[in-house]
């Protein structure tokens, strides 16, 4: 930390010290817990899936442009700024 410029020549604060200690404890202890309670699945089937549905829908335009117009919007809005009037 020396070599980025972080002068320790006045120490370290109290409470930066009180927490530093806290931390080391809190690392070296670790080993002694157990790992986290873990259960099992018994019955799951794993369905592989794309996500993209592959038939006809009523609303598909619609979602279309809900998702193209406030890109567009953007698009737009930042091209407008940028000008000057």
């Amino acid at each position: 930390m020396t070599k980025n410029g972080v002068d320790f020549s006045q120490g370290i604060a109290a409470a930066d010290t009180q927490f530093f200690a806290a931390a080391v404890n809190a690392i070296a202890t670790i080993g002694n817990y157990g790992s986290p309670f873990f259960a099992p699945l018994k019955a799951f089937e794993h369905v592989q899936s794309t996500g993209l549905q592959i038939a006809r829908a009523a609303g598909k335009t619609r979602v279309y442009f809900g998702f193209a117009f406030p890109g567009v919007n953007i698009f737009l809005s930042g091209l407008h700024s940028c000008r000057e009037l």
